[in-house]
């Protein structure tokens, strides 16, 4: 106990290294490995839960551990209290970067991985380990290029989670983003991806953020250097973020690089993302928050895109009519039709973002009036328990009174009859104090009659003359 003790009091005077390693400043330290392995990676299997849409779960926040020096050689004055709080971390990128990949190697548990850019993940997922004295809990996330959801569904299932997490006063302590670092350019779903990442997070969390590029082995050194610091350089990338305190960073396909990129965030002070303030605090609906506005702005795009095409096939089938050519105006009938689908499914996905907002303003207000009605319930009855208390306090006041009352009674009694006895006493002692005077005085009376009848009898012998 002595020995793992020492390494378990750290505290507020406690540093962490990237690889869960920390120091002590105090008179009792050990940095002996196989005792701190022993303390903290030691505990149980790692556990992994699964989050839906519709049930986003709150984390355990924080765990505390009295620590007894009682046997230790040098022991503190005080106990100390060993404050365990999870770093929670989410990691995000377009499908494809290696979000699942990291956070198996980081974790050493089961995640499944694509080998295409079809999407493996697509719910939250939370996976939870021992790294050091650290728990960690990473939060893997579906990018908004995902083949199996729309970007409508992904926003308001990371909208949803990330607000129930500031609800329950869950912070995460950062974002790894991922990025293939082969991919030739910053386009398509991956730039619209990170400008999406850019409207949840908001600019003081950027502090937070590492970017971390993938792929390494899959492109020569020289051509991934050159892409990493186009991507630095270019605000409308990575530069703006880095001013604003994101750090890049390369990750390789190791356990190691993974607990290195995972560690530096132990040290992290928590942050709020925009999208959770603009929710939780703002009352935001999706489609109004900066997400929402950018997501919508993105719709209305395509839907032009797909009208002004839709135009021009309109334009080609009235001349493929014209000129007799039933092939081609068969293929620009089925281009009509799928052209006419796609815009049918934006309008789906802008009337389902603004509907999202209405349904979760919707069950928040329910939320609302359920907590006011369980309110409500438990101010009736603890209306109801206080009305008890007091009923109860009323007849055991009503029982003591009478009881005071009796007792009262008794004392009276008793006192009278303590007056009777005193007054008893008295006219007793009054009464022995007059025989006794009345039996002096009967015995100074024969004392005196003794005298006399002496003094007679003196007299008549002649003893005394009579003057």
């Amino acid at each position: 106990m002595a020995t793992a003790t020492r390494s378990a009091t750290i505290h507020q005077e406690e540093h962490y290294n990237s690889d869960g390693s920390g120091t002590v400043a105090g008179d009792c330290t050990t940095s002996d490995e196989e005792e701190f392995s022993s303390i903290y990676e030691g505990g149980g299997p790692s556990k992994r839960v699964q989050f839906s849409r519709d049930a986003v779960k709150a984390f355990p926040t924080v765990s505390v551990t009295e620590v007894d020096h009682s046997d230790e050689e040098c022991p503190p004055p005080v106990k100390e209290i060993v404050v365990d709080e999870p770093v929670i971390i989410a990691v995000m990128g377009v499908t494809g970067s290696g979000k699942s990949t990291f956070i198996q190697l980081a974790s050493q548990q089961e995640v499944q991985i694509g080998d295409n850019l079809e999407s493996c993940t697509q719910e939250i997922s939370r996976y939870e380990y021992k790294q050091g004295r650290k728990t960690v809990h990473l939060i893997d996330t579906p990018g908004f290029d995902d083949t199996n959801r729309t970007d409508t569904d992904t926003l308001e299932a990371l909208a949803e989670y990330l607000a129930q997490m500031y609800r329950t006063n869950t912070r995460l302590a950062g974002i790894i983003y991922l990025h293939r670092i082969k991919d030739g350019r910053m386009q398509g779903s991956a730039l619209r991806n990170l400008r999406m990442f850019r409207k949840l997070c908001g600019d003081d969390p950027l502090k937070n953020v590492v970017l971390a590029t993938t792929f390494w082995e899959e492109v020569a050194p020289e051509v991934g250097a050159s892409r990493e610091r186009e991507l630095s350089e270019r605000d409308d990338w990575w530069g703006a973020m880095q001013k604003r305190g994101s750090v890049v960073t390369r990750l390789d396909k190791t356990q190691a690089s993974a607990r290195r990129l995972v560690g530096a965030f132990f040290n992290a002070q928590p942050v709020t993302l925009q999208i959770q303030a603009e929710i939780v605090h703002q009352n935001k609906t999706l489609v109004d928050t900066q997400a929402g506005e950018y997501l919508n702005q993105q719709l209305v795009e395509l839907r032009k895109r797909h009208e002004a095409a839709m135009v021009k096939i309109q334009k080609e089938l009235e001349e493929a009519i014209g000129s007799k050519d039933h092939e081609y105006k068969e293929l620009l009938e089925a281009e009509r039709v799928a052209m006419m689908k796609k815009i049918r499914d934006v309008e789906n996905e802008q009337e389902k973002l603004k509907e999202s907002g209405k349904k979760a303003q919707e069950e928040l207000k329910q939320s609302l009036f359920a907590r006011l009605r369980d309110k409500e319930e438990a101010d009736r009855l603890s209306r109801e328990r206080v009305e008890q208390i007091k009923q109860t306090y009323d007849e055991q006041n009503k029982d003591l009174k009478q009881r005071v009352m009796k007792q009262q009674d008794i004392i009276e009694n008793a006192q009278s009859m303590l007056d009777d006895i005193r007054r008893e006493r008295e006219e007793e002692k009054l009464r022995l104090e007059r025989e006794k005077y009345e039996r002096l005085l009967r015995e100074q009376q024969e004392e005196l009659d003794r005298l006399k009848k002496d003094a007679e009898e003196k007299k008549k012998k002649g003893w005394f003359k009579i003057f």
